[in-house]
């Protein structure tokens, strides 16, 4: 029987779309910090994409077989996660200017807030490489997201859940067409697949964009804060080459590695193009999990973090407005 694969192409379009949208009006945010048309977009297109991915969620009906599936799929998940959480051989109290770190000892080459404990955590093999000011401006970042943690925690719930419902309902179908229990037309199957795929990475985008909003808006927060850009951006380098150099076993321990002041307009630009290019790359890639049968053993969730020369960028150009 032939099969038309209409569908599939209209979620293609509507995706290209969306990302064309998104990738606009992320470079506007970048440049002139629209912070109210951004979140008023993205709530909007999140509504928008829930409708457009929802009646996929009913046209899946496997009864007990895909529950049980999906709750399998959840709680392997959720173990994982909690596998993965930073882990502290020992912790102890750190404190710079009245501002309070819990230094763990053998965690990751980061700095987080723990929403249960109500405590900014930074690990001790970060701490050695930054002065006094980045310090500051790592605990004011960790605190603008303590500040904005209850609507960051209601999207993110909304966001986040629905995706990960998503992903764990197409995941059991592939999983059984593949293994062959599921009796279907290998064209209707296909066009299914092509459908969900492109859901999914609408779906990917909006969550990823607003994880990034999260980190772009606590990064505004420590430059508000410390009135100064270049800490947060040395300690954000610092990091990043901490991990470079750690992963190669070349050792970094000096807190007075000197990084230049730098400015907006001695910073390369990014425009439209390299963002529709970037968000189409991580978003479609996050997408491809949802049809790969071994992603359940990996993180289902997209890119968390903006790539660094964004972070620096809108940093930058936050600086910039400040002074203005």
């Amino acid at each position: 029987m032939a099969v038309d694969f209409i569908l599939p192409l209209l979620l293609l379009g509507i995706y290209l779309l969306i990302l064309g949208v998104f990738s606009y009006f992320y470079h506007s945010y970048l440049e002139r910090g629209s912070r109210k048309s951004f979140v008023n977009l993205i709530s909007s297109v999140s509504l928008y994409v829930f409708f457009l991915a929802a009646p996929f969620l009913q046209l899946i009906k496997i009864g007990l077989i895909l529950f049980f599936a999906m709750v399998v799929l959840v709680t392997v998940f959720l173990f994982l996660s909690y596998m993965r959480r930073p882990r502290c051989a020992n912790v102890r109290r750190y404190s710079v200017d009245g501002l309070e770190f819990i230094v763990c000892s053998g965690g990751p080459i980061n700095a987080w807030y723990d929403p249960k404990k109500r405590k900014i955590y930074i690990s001790d093999s970060f701490l050695q490489l930054l002065n006094e000011e980045e310090l500051k401006s790592v605990y004011y970042h960790e605190e603008g997201h303590r500040k904005n943690r209850y609507w960051i925690l209601v999207f993110r719930a909304i966001m986040g859940g629905f995706w990960l419902a998503f992903y764990f309902t197409a995941l059991p179908v592939i999983l059984l067409w593949y293994f062959h229990l599921l009796d279907a037309d290998p064209a209707m199957m296909l066009n299914l697949l092509l459908s969900l795929f492109f859901v999914a990475c609408s779906l990917s985008l909006v969550f990823m964009l607003w994880l990034w909003f999260e980190e772009h808006e606590a990064d505004a927060y420590s430059v508000e804060k410390l009135g100064a850009a270049d800490p947060l951006i040395s300690s954000l380098l610092k990091q990043s080459f901490l991990s470079i150099f750690k992963e190669k076993g070349i050792p970094l321990q000096s807190a007075e590695i000197k990084i230049s002041p730098m400015k907006p307009e001695s910073f390369p630009q990014v425009g439209k193009k390299d963002l529709f290019s970037l968000l189409f790359k991580e978003s479609f890639k996050t997408a491809l999990k949802t049809l790969d049968i071994s992603g359940v053993f990996r993180n289902p969730l997209p890119q968390t973090h903006p790539h660094l020369r964004l972070r620096i960028y809108k940093i930058l150009k936050k600086q910039g407005i400040a002074s203005q």
